[in-house]
């Protein structure tokens, strides 16, 4: 959520981005709030992408100080009414402005432990719990009929970040390929891929800016111009 926070402070300096796709596990308050209006705290529930596992990010009254055009009086309305466990409407104009910069996803445990295993399958790449959580949202929003299709508009490039390294999520490897493939196998067999196709994840832990790897389940996707 942190995150997204600083994705929404960096498109209000300027950033030309198109949307920030947020997404989160199975506790998904701040998802059911932009898709629903309400906000309200849950029971939390455990899941592998133990960052996200909160009753409700806290980073999420820095978005609604946003929203709110920095009206504090209202945030801290709002707050207070959330502390006491009361379901809180979003207000209309609240609401379009967290809409018109965010799409918003949540994926159970089932779905990003598929998308590990598919990713290092495809790509010869680990990635840990909350790179697949906003992977598998962004997977889903780009298949026909989704927020992020391709239907003939502007091509969108997904530029997305990964701040976590799969060996520190206390998965069972193959959630890190090293341990289960030596590391000079799999820096071969990783080598070999990219020298087949230049398209899929770089190396996370080289440079956090590398694309195809969310931060912390959040990506950011941004509109570019056709290239030749």
């Amino acid at each position: 959520m942190g995150n997204s926070a600083a994705g929404l402070w960096c498109v209000a300096s300027g950033l030309p981005v198109y949307k920030l796709v947020l997404a989160t596990n199975a506790n998904d308050a701040v998802v059911r709030a932009v898709r629903d209006a309400m906000l309200e705290r849950q029971p939390m529930a455990h899941t592998v992408s133990e960052a996200m596992n909160t009753q409700l990010p806290y980073n999420f009254e820095r978005l609604l100080h946003l929203a709110a055009n920095g009206d504090c009086s209202r945030v801290r309305a709002w707050m207070a009414a959330v502390d006491r466990n009361e379901p809180l409407q979003l207000e209309e104009d609240v609401l379009f402005w967290l809409r018109e910069r965010l799409l918003v996803g949540a994926a159970d445990n089932e779905k990003t432990l598929k998308c590990i295993r598919s990713t290092w399958a495809e790509y010869a790449y680990a990635i840990d719990p909350h790179t697949a959580v906003g992977l598998e949202v962004l997977a889903v929003m780009r298949q026909p009929g989704g927020s992020l299709a391709e239907d003939g508009g502007p091509p969108l490039a997904p530029v997305c970040l990964a701040t976590a390294h799969p060996c520190k999520s206390g998965l069972p490897r193959p959630a890190c390929p090293r341990a289960r493939v030596g590391w000079r196998r799999w820096r071969r067999r990783r080598a070999r891929h990219y020298a087949r196709a230049r398209t899929g994840p770089r190396d996370c832990e080289r440079s956090s800016r590398a694309p195809g790897c969310p931060v912390n389940g959040t990506a950011l996707v941004i509109a570019c111009e056709p290239t030749s």
